[in-house]
């Protein structure tokens, strides 16, 4: 394997990082004007165009293994998130009971799908060959 086909470890831990900025960005006025139905209502679309992006943003600089490092995005992005909640509250009961186990599942889905098509999407738009 040459050295430009493994993952691109520090751009991957980027991108989840700054998915995390960008959902915060996003959250903090959509609560302060909406309250929590307006974050209830808008964080599945929200997770899948963001992770999307950074998706896109770390694969469109690697030659292969596309829906990998966007995979690893929205990992990254998850543990982020994760340990985020568990530093603030020390379990991730709070945001469950927030959610709600289906719409937490349903969001974090979305995220990882995001992220995988938004790199197979980057793969394309280099006419990088399967």
């Amino acid at each position: 394997m040459n050295k430009s086909d493994g993952i691109r470890w520090g751009r991957v831990l980027a991108g989840g990082f700054l998915v995390e900025i960008v959902l915060f960005a996003i959250t903090i006025p959509v609560f302060v004007l909406a309250g929590t139905e307006g974050v209830l209502a808008m964080v599945v679309p929200a997770l899948f165009i963001v992770d999307f992006i950074f998706g896109y943003w770390v694969a469109r600089k690697v030659r292969s293994h596309f829906a990998l490092h966007g995979l690893l995005v929205g990992v990254v992005a998850t543990l982020i998130y994760v340990a985020l909640n568990l530093a603030m509250s020390g379990s991730l009961t709070p945001v469950l009971e927030m959610y709600g186990y289906s719409l937490m599942v349903l969001a974090n889905g979305s995220r990882l799908a995001g992220a995988v098509l938004g790199a197979v999407f980057a793969r394309k738009r280099l006419a990088i060959p399967s």
